[in-house]
């Protein structure tokens, strides 16, 4: 155990805040191997958050392992059945009790197709809308039968749904509609000083529109800025250090602001959806990572709150 700790911390090194690569967002941009991921980070005792590599554009997948005296709590199961072993596997070397609960921060394909690696009755937390989203895309379990949730929430914003394990208390919240539109789901450790935000934070990375409500997601952040969290952990991108992951939660939330008041320009100007990531200013935030891929996807949220057609689009929070 000693050992693999001191493995594990020696990874974190990598993202510390002199690190000139601190805030980019992919393998490429730090110089990092694959072969060091997927990788576990401790942040205080018993909590964890565990970094797989996507295919193709090298931006890490996250998820949150709690460990307590009456099973394991893991927030966001992952994207594949192979990364969803692997995270598994971890478990099984850090601890002998097994996986009891699994809350969908994010129903989107990269941070649950990997439910169905999980072993069977283990109880799924999820919003109704990541529920539907599994209704309509269905993951098969280990014995074949799609899984489901097993308990739905509705929670409005500011509403809690305390998880008690093995005395560790856990805060589901919803904190607005942000990148799901009405799927996303926030989890925090009060006593611990942990804040999961999975896909309402994006670490160094463009927002990713699907089913996204550009004001809710900013307010949000906002929300998140002001709890009393140590660490606050995103659904993608570096886990680094608690003072950077701080620091920058503030600056994705002004490149938000910023990509929504250069939308707000440019419908105001007549300027065609279909041209308007060109013309855009994105000014500090124009060379972040997969801003050339979501660009157009999140101003066209912007133009659809500016005319009245934003609606939440369920089955493409799984894209």
């Amino acid at each position: 155990m000693r050992t693999l700790v001191t493995c594990l911390l020696a990874g974190v090194v990598l993202s510390l805040p002199g690190n000139p690569a601190a805030a980019q967002a992919t393998l490429a941009s730090r110089g990092l191997d694959r072969a060091l991921f997927p990788r576990l980070v401790p942040l205080v005792d018993g909590v964890y958050a565990w970094e797989a590599v996507r295919d193709g554009d090298g931006v890490t997948t996250n998820s949150l392992i709690v460990i307590t005296p009456d099973g394991v709590v893991v927030v966001d199961p992952q994207g594949t059945p192979e990364n969803a072993r692997r995270l598994l596997s971890a478990v099984a070397r850090l601890t002998a009790q097994p996986v009891r609960t699994v809350v969908i921060g994010t129903p989107a394909r990269e941070h649950v197709g990997g439910l169905g690696a999980f072993p069977a009755g283990v109880q799924v937390i999820a919003t109704d809308v990541a529920d539907e989203v599994l209704r309509r895309e269905p993951i098969p379990g280990p014995d074949g039968t799609p899984v489901r949730a097993g308990e739905v929430l509705t929670l409005a914003v500011d509403d809690v749904r305390v998880i008690t394990r093995g005395g560790v208390r856990l805060e589901v919240r919803r904190l607005g509609r942000a990148r799901t539109g009405g799927g996303d789901l926030v989890v925090a450790l009060p006593e611990q000083g942990v804040l999961y935000l999975s896909d309402t934070y994006l670490h160094g990375l463009f927002p990713w529109p699907p089913g996204g409500y550009p004001t809710e997601w900013i307010e949000a952040v906002r929300t998140a800025e002001g709890m009393p969290a140590r660490w606050v952990v995103p659904g993608h991108g570096f886990v680094d250090d608690e003072a950077t992951l701080r620091r920058d939660l503030t600056r994705f939330r002004l490149a938000m602001e910023r990509a929504r008041a250069e939308g707000s320009r440019l419908y105001r100007a007549g300027v065609p959806i279909e041209q308007a990531a060109a013309m855009a200013d994105f000014g500090e935030f124009a060379d972040w990572p997969m801003r050339a891929e979501m660009a157009t996807g999140y101003l066209r949220r912007v133009y659809e709150a500016l005319n009245g057609t934003l609606k939440v689009t369920v089955g493409e929070e799984f894209k």
